[in-house]
């Protein structure tokens, strides 16, 4: 292991001895990888911006729905029950670890206008909860209007901006078919109790022309009843608990019976879209960076190259061999990269420190659901971004490093080359 140390401390060296052209490649990767850092963080802080919103608003921490694909969605919601329920083993599993979760019933429905006898034009979520258990878990949901009626087994609450929408208030009746477990259509009639609506967060449906959140709550139990479904049957299970143990034994028992594990911005395919699009954002700009980062340190690289052929031709010349170069070039390379992707992380967490009141992106905000943004260093983008980093690098050195294995010590020494 010694002529690694000796390696590395010519790598040092060497690196000391051209400042020009290693601040040059410095100033690269330390943007390279303070603009990774940063769109990862973007997408994190829509992640759980959303996440956290949507599950003390509708949700539960996490879900598991025996809706597959689009159809679990709860802003398009599929108007047939599902061919399963949520199996015995994972309520079982719940209950021994006494982990709170709230069966739910979730069908799409039409909205049917009994005065002008016809159907509007907008489609509904009907949501069976538990009223009684989930409303002390949803923190976020403000009854604004009427109330929560447990002796109305007819009654429901709605989202206030659909309500508006349908011009509904409270003791208003709403009429919505749905399909039994027969697969028979009916209508079914429900009051008005309550409208409810957000007590923090952004309004993203100001933002948007579609109906985000059509969502009519009814009691759980009357809708099993109506619909046929066995007692104590659920389509899905909203679930409160952050132990990591139990959110993973959870993911592995619905993998087992063929059920979706989500979070809460999976399941409105509109939100999941705003946290996608960052993400793809993120990709995006990397593949910008990476073409900058490669072009410009190749230009770099040759320019070195030019500088260093004396110095190459020096080691071939004394009995050196290619190999030999190549290692000391590549660790010259893997040492910079790592010292100056230490640096950008020293960098990036005193700029998160000096922002650690988060920033207000005014309409903007909505991306974090209302939240403001803080630039925190994401763990898991730390290593991705040193194996790109070290990659492109190596990448954008193959060809000044083919160069020098192939430089002829006799033609380095000639006059006119010097």
């Amino acid at each position: 292991m010694q002529w690694v140390q000796h390696i590395l401390k010519l790598s040092l060296r060497n690196i000391r001895r051209h400042p020009v052209k290693n601040v040059l490649t410095g100033v690269m990767i330390l943007l390279s990888s303070l603009a990774f850092f940063f769109s990862a963080s973007l997408s994190k802080n829509s992640e759980l911006g959303w996440r956290g919103f949507l599950g003390k608003t509708f949700l539960g921490h996490y879900h598991v729905t025996a809706y597959a694909g689009l159809d679990r969605d709860y802003s398009f919601s599929s108007y047939y029950l599902p061919d399963a329920y949520i199996p015995d083993e994972l309520t079982r599993y719940l209950d021994e670890n006494k982990v709170e979760y709230a069966r739910r019933v979730k069908l799409g429905a039409v909205v049917y206008n009994r005065d002008k006898g016809e159907f509007e034009n907008t489609l509904c979520t009907v949501i069976g909860m538990d009223m009684d258990a989930e409303l002390k878990k949803l923190t976020n949901m403000d009854i604004v209007q009427g109330k929560y009626d447990p002796s109305n087994p007819n009654g429901a609450l709605i989202w206030k901006e659909y309500a508006d929408f349908l011009k509904l208030k409270v003791g208003d009746e709403i009429t919505v078919f749905l399909r039994d477990v027969d697969n028979g259509n009916y209508p079914y009639t429900f009051t008005v109790t309550g409208i409810y609506f957000q007590k923090e967060g952004s309004n993203i449906q100001d933002k948007a022309y579609l109906r985000i959140f059509p969502l009519v709550l009814v009691p759980y139990r009357q809708l099993t009843t109506l619909l046929g479904v066995e007692p104590d049957r659920a389509t899905e299970i909203a679930i409160w608990d952050f132990d990591e143990r139990h959110s993973s034994a959870v993911r592995s028992i619905a993998k087992k019976h063929k059920m979706e594990f989500m979070y809460g911005e999976e399941i409105f395919a509109i939100i999941f879209g705003t946290v996608d699009f960052l993400h793809f954002l993120g990709g995006f700009l990397g593949v910008i960076i990476l073409t900058i980062l490669v072009v410009s340190t190749l230009n770099i690289n040759m320019i070195s190259f030019f500088e260093r052929q004396k110095e190459i031709g020096t080691i071939i010349a004394i009995g050196g061999r290619a190999r030999w170069v190549v290692t000391l070039l590549v660790s010259e390379l893997v040492t910079f990269s790592t010292v100056a992707v230490i640096i950008s992380i020293v960098i990036y967490l005193g700029l998160s420190a000096a922002m650690s009141m988060g920033v207000d992106f005014g309409e903007s905000s909505v991306l974090f659901a209302g939240n403001r943004f803080y630039m925190g260093l994401v763990g898991k983008s730390v290593l991705p971004t040193y194996v790109t980093i070290v990659v492109t690098m190596l990448v954008s050195a193959l060809y000044p490093i083919y160069l020098s294995t192939r430089i002829n010590p006799v033609d380095t020494f000639r006059e006119g080359e010097l």
